[in-house]
């Protein structure tokens, strides 16, 4: 097994939901745990903006917080409620750094 692939099977089979976005909030990567939590597949996600999971009441403090990642090198963390397709809320902590 070369290196990037057993680093891709951590990424993608880890116990705990990650997601890659770009400097847009959009959706790059999402593992499978997070497609889990979430109630999603990953091919609805791919290309698409994360906030469009959001509770609505919640929108706000991601656009706050989420372009405060791109000026720092702290991590930034937050409590975010998540909306599945089955109508349930999620409460999520979100934790977010930027990676050059």
């Amino acid at each position: 097994m070369e290196v990037r692939d057993f680093f891709w099977d951590l990424y993608e089979f880890a116990p705990v939901g990650y997601l890659t976005l770009n400097s847009q909030g959009f959706v790059q990567e999402i593992n499978l745990t997070a497609c889990r939590m979430l109630g999603i597949d990953k091919a609805s996600m791919i290309n698409k903006p994360l906030s469009k999971l959001f509770y609505s009441e919640d929108l706000r403090i991601f656009h706050q917080k989420f372009p405060q990642v791109f000026l720092s090198d702290d991590r930034l963390s937050c409590e975010m409620r998540f909306k599945k397709p089955d109508g349930e809320i999620m409460f999520a902590l979100l934790e977010c750094n930027s990676v050059v």
